[in-house]
């Protein structure tokens, strides 16, 4: 999702590392809703949470301008509706809702949410009604489509806080 600037693309850090180590950068190209695309210039990794930042090119060249993900002036509550579009399974721009089912789940910093999260979905931005970014879709159980977990509010803008500030020192 785009993030600050038609430049930079928010994922999780686990999209785009295998083992640890960062994927070639030229495997990656980014294919926006409307079939344009552009390739990956550089990937930051957070160092302390599973986020990451892409910087691409060749964007601002006879390519309309895309909406920009914001994040909410809030983190989500316990029972709030929440969306995230994904691909899973390679099924491009699938919408999924839910509710916040535990906002107080501490072993990880993340939130519960019973919006199905599938391979594919993660990386997503999870928005409220409002369209504000609320978290970052991590991972889902196995065990249960209702157990999905996504990195909280306060966890995800210190990161993105991070990550911006790396990207400008460059």
């Amino acid at each position: 999702w785009l993030y600050g600037s038609q430049d930079t693309v928010i994922t999780a850090a686990h999209v785009v590392t295998q083992d640890e180590e960062a994927i070639k950068i030229d495997a990656y190209q980014i294919i926006f809703q409307d079939g344009t695309s552009c390739m990956v210039d550089d990937i930051y990794k957070s160092g302390t949470g599973d986020v990451a930042l892409l910087d691409l090119n060749d964007i601002g060249v006879g390519k309309a301008k895309r909406p920009l993900m914001q994040m909410a002036m809030r983190a989500a509550l316990f029972g709030e509706e929440v969306y995230t579009v994904g691909h899973p399974y390679g099924i491009e721009f699938q919408l999924s809702s839910g509710r916040i089912t535990n906002d107080t789940f501490e072993l990880s910093g993340d939130f519960i949410t019973s919006a199905v999260f599938l391979p594919g979905n993660s990386g997503g931005a999870v928005c409220n009604n409002a369209g504000g970014v609320v978290g970052l879709v991590m991972s889902r159980s196995v065990q249960s489509e209702t157990l999905n977990f996504a990195m909280k509010y306060d966890i995800l803008k210190k990161e993105l806080a991070g990550l911006m500030k790396l990207k400008k020192q460059k």
